[in-house]
């Protein structure tokens, strides 16, 4: 039997209300997207306010065309919310030869999110994370191909790159 879960109403409250500016605030910014907004808000509603009842992690997809702000929205919508010290951004590009990981576990790790709390990963430049040669095959790689593991699973069961059996 799963024992109970205990819930702070005045907490759930506060942060609920927090959540509540931070949309305000997300729809003075920005112009023409407020129903995106509430959807975003809605969203992450019950992680944010209670994220104890949850046993998998709230994923969120937005897309657009380049440019038209949806890094940005998550951006303010974390800073409005506080949670910048539990945000991590991860570029998905195969060929970012700039980033010193090869896993999205070390990223996590490196940031110091991996400890069990809610934390906010933004991955961003997923079209470019697998994609194809002009004559259609597969490009090979092999940068974060831990983040298939936490699409799939909501989780990363393996915490370090020494832990990998390949």
């Amino acid at each position: 039997m799963t024992p109970p879960i205990a819930i702070d109403k005045d907490e759930v409250a506060r942060s609920d209300a927090r959540l509540l500016t931070a949309r305000r605030a997300l729809k003075d910014h920005f112009i023409g997207i407020d129903g995106i907004i509430d959807e975003l808000c809605d969203a992450i509603r019950l992680w944010y306010v209670a994220p104890q009842v949850l046993r998998r992690p709230v994923i969120v997809n937005l897309w657009g065309m380049t440019g038209v702000g949806k890094t940005d929205l998550v951006r303010r919508l974390v800073a409005a919310l506080g949670l910048q010290e539990r945000f991590v951004e991860l570029e998905l590009s195969s060929t970012d030869a700039q980033s010193r990981f090869d896993l999205v576990a070390d990223r996590l790790a490196d940031a110091g999110v991996l400890d069990g709390r809610p934390a906010v990963l933004l991955v961003d430049e997923i079209q470019r994370f697998r994609t194809i040669t002009p004559s259609g095959d597969p490009v090979a790689q092999t940068r974060f191909s831990d983040f298939w593991e936490l699409l799939s699973d909501g989780r990363l069961a393996r915490r370090e790159s020494s832990d990998l059996d390949w």
